[in-house]
This record gives structure tokens, sequence and C-alpha cells, in this order.
């Protein structure tokens, strides 16, 4: 099986069709997969999604390309007792990736879908071109629910890379070339299980990191993913406040600094306007900040569930991260080391 096209739904009968139709538009030369876990909808996404089953049992040649498989599997996420909604997106996540048989894999939200027909085809090609390659990313077409596909922009501009640039593990964080993780290819882990790794903290930072440090990284300027921001999405959902969403977007930088603590400084350089908004935000405020109990715990988990599993490099992380410290003791103005979120900050970074 050359590629595994990996879906998640939950409660979105009206937008899979459009999803799985999108992707089974696609051109591609080699059998290939779409597999589907569904959290325990409680509308007609399940039916939906099997009738698309039972219309695709085998990949088998059509013409010059083939069509894929398709298979579908449920879960009930709340049978982890997620502490936050974004635990059931990495419930999912781990689900599909465990039934999971090509060679290379994409994952894809049902609420999402893609323009044209050779996104994937082309993204294979270019990893059976470069083996020395772990992902192939292309760029993200961004668009708000309801507007029309031209109001929608790209993720990245143009000038992010060229076409078919390769480039390093350094090059993408000083790039600040972090995108969504449907955006990227992977060639599959068949040893990984996730649920053992990383738990309920399989989402895109992680599952991107993981996948980019066995190898480099060949580019794209393609934007054929669509992806729609709703009023109602995971992010919206968990993002109680703006101060939540200044906190968490802390999270993709944890996650870069547990993964690559060699990379440390590179990756402050690269992060430091975010670093700066984030405490130019908080430590400039009179009052105390709001963030959620859900997101405190979430983030805690996040640094401890990783710094568990790279213990040989945890002494050195330690070291460097030091480094980020420094720039929140610059930003604070003289107000100490009392300040809530500079408390919360550093016991996150060097617990």
């Amino acid at each position: 099986m050359k590629l595994s096209v990996m879906v998640i739904s939950h409660n979105q009968a009206h937008l899979i069709r459009r999803c799985l139709d999108s992707i089974l538009a696609q051109k591609i030369a080699a059998p290939w997969e779409i597999v589907i876990s569904d959290d325990a909808s409680t509308d007609d996404t399940w039916d939906v999604i099997q009738e698309y089953v039972r219309q695709y049992p085998e990949s088998k040649r059509r013409e010059d390309n083939f069509v894929p498989r398709i298979r579908a599997y449920q879960i009930n996420s709340s049978d982890y007792d997620p502490t936050v909604t974004s635990d059931r997106c990495a419930a999912n996540k781990v689900n599909v990736y465990m039934h999971a048989e090509g060679e290379y894999c994409v994952n894809m939200d049902a609420d999402d879908y893609l323009l044209g027909d050779d996104i994937y085809q082309y993204q294979i090609n270019q990893l059976e071109a470069h083996p020395e390659c772990a992902v192939a990313v292309q760029n993200i077409w961004y668009l708000n629910d309801g507007e029309p596909i031209e109001k929608g922009h790209a993720w990245h501009p143009k000038n992010k890379w060229e076409e078919n640039e390769v480039i390093t593990i350094e090059e993408f964080f000083q790039r600040r070339a972090f995108i969504s993780n449907p955006a990227f290819m992977m060639r599959r882990d068949a040893e990984l299980k996730p649920m053992e790794k990383y738990g309920l903290l399989f989402d895109d930072p992680v599952i991107t990191m993981h996948h980019i440090t066995s190898g480099m990284i060949i580019c794209s300027r393609k934007a054929q993913y669509v992806y729609v921001q709703y009023p109602n999405s995971i992010w919206n959902q968990v993002t109680t406040s703006r101060d939540d969403a200044f906190v968490r977007e802390l999270c993709p930088i944890i996650v870069e600094l547990r993964f690559f603590p060699e990379k440390t400084n590179v990756i402050l350089r690269a992060r430091l306007s975010t670093i700066v908004m984030i405490f130019r935000n908080y430590l400039q405020k009179k009052s105390q900040i709001k963030v959620s109990q859900a997101t405190v715990q979430y983030i805690h988990r996040l640094n401890n569930v990783l710094l568990n599993g790279m213990l040989d490099r945890t002494v050195k992380c330690r070291i460097k991260v030091w480094t980020l410290l420094q720039y929140a003791r610059c930003l604070n103005r003289g107000r100490g080391e009392n300040h809530i979120f500079w408390e919360m900050f550093k016991r996150m970074l060097l617990r």
C-alpha cells in the first residue's frame, strides 16, 4: 500500500462527503487507502462513512490510476476521560494512525477538503525522488467558513520556499516554516505506538516533529489543502479567552524545544517575535491573566510527556532553554519573578 490518507471525524455528516469526494478525486498511480476514525458521532456521520466503505472495499486499478480502498473504525474518546477538547482530536488521530498501512501517510480533518486532483501523487513523487527526506510539505489554503474560495489566503507567503526545494530541520526552524500537519506527507513509522509514546498529545505539533526527526523536508508552493476555520472549531472551544489563545501559542515552541534541544538557539531566535508578543501581552498587564485550568493542565502535561520520553537530552535542553528565560526577564520590566505568568512559564519549561 503506497499511501494512507487518514481522516478523522466527529458529528460532521454535513461535511464529510465533501471531504471524501475531494480525496477520491486524487489521481494516484499505486494502491492506496483512505482510513477513517470516527469519534462516536451522534448524527449520521457513521452512516455516511459506511456508504463509502461499502463502495470502495479494495484498491484496484482504474485506467491509469488506482481507486482506494476505504476502511473505517470508531472510538469513543470519552473512554480516555479527556481533560480538554483537543484530546478528542488526538485520540482520533492515534486510532487512525494505528490502522494505517501505507508506506506514506497524510492526515486530514473531515471538515476540510482538497483542491485539484494531483497533490498527493505530487508529494509521493517528491519523496520517491528524495529518499533523504522524511516529509514533503505543501502550503495550505486558509478559509473562513462560509466564504468563497477566492476570499481565502495561503498560510505561508510564496517566497517561504522554492518549488522542490530541500531544506534541513535547522532551515525549517529558521524560516518559521511550521504549518498545520495535514500539509505534510510523511513516511509512516510502522514501529510507532502513538498512545504508548505520546498519549493524548498525538496532535499536529507532536506528529510533525516526530516524523521530521528522521530526515530533511522537501517543499512545494502548491496550496491544495483547504483548511476551513469554523466558529465552533476545537481551537475556539479550547481557547476560552484571548489569554488562553496566547498561551496556546507556546505549545509548538515547547514541542520543538523538546524534540530538538540541540537546535534551541535556532528555535528561540526564529520564535522570538512570538515570545515577545506573549510576554508583552501579559507582563504589561496590571491585572492577573485569565488562563483556564484546562490550558494550564494541557501545557504541563505536554511538557512532562515529551520530557519523560527524552531523558537522555534533558540536561542539555534545560541549560539551553535558559536563553528563553533571559528573554522573558528582559521583557519583565522590573516586575520581578512573582508574576503568575512568569512562574507558570518557568515551571512549564524547567520542572
